[in-house]
């Protein structure tokens, strides 16, 4: 079996494997990017790895987990007991920043549910309590880098605009994450 990477989004779980995104969703497992039941999510899990045909060898596999920055240690951990249980020999956690090639820029993820300011540490918002998004920006915006790019799940990303303020949207701002990750898997 190949490496597997894990990237969450909302309620949906992006499994990256053998150059392909198996976009999974599991709402009654995953919610806002968290992992609500872990049991559930296991048992999501096992069954897409079935239906895929994913099987890994006797003694286990790695497998790559992309850590939001908003994500805390606990939740780092939960996933980690989690996919050693399963039999993963090895979790690799890899920091989304590392996917953000831009330096003079602040990276702003916004999906229908949350958004995530990664700054030094992540910024996590809950879209429930802060509805206007460009007000949200704007209210952060002294803390920015010279420009803004978005991107994530949210299909307002286009229509966002400030006064005086650079920002960016990558035309692939659905799977920006996800085609990145696609291009590092194929090396």
């Amino acid at each position: 079996m190949k490496d597997i990477t894990l990237f969450i989004v909302d309620d949906v779980l992006n499994i990256i494997y053998n150059n392909k995104n198996i976009k999974t969703k599991m709402k009654d497992a995953l919610s806002k990017g968290f992992i609500l039941d872990k049991t559930k999510f296991m048992e999501e899990f096992l069954k897409v790895l079935k239906k895929e045909k994913i099987k890994g060898k006797l003694f286990g596999n790695n497998i790559c987990v992309i850590k939001n920055s908003y994500m805390p240690v606990s939740e780092l951990f939960m996933w980690e007991n989690m996919l050693l249980e399963m039999g993963f020999l090895k979790v690799i956690f890899k920091d989304i920043k590392e996917y953000f090639k831009e330096k003079e820029a602040t990276y702003i993820e916004i999906n229908d549910t949350y958004m995530v300011v990664n700054l030094d540490k992540g910024i996590y918002i809950d879209l429930d309590y802060f509805k206007d998004i460009p007000k949200v920006i704007k209210c952060l915006n002294d803390n920015f880098k010279q420009y803004i790019y978005l991107f994530g799940y949210n299909k307002l990303i286009p229509k966002i605009k400030l006064l005086n303020t650079k920002i960016f949207y990558f035309e692939d701002y659905n799977d920006f994450i996800v085609n990145i990750l696609l291009k590092v898997n194929k090396k």
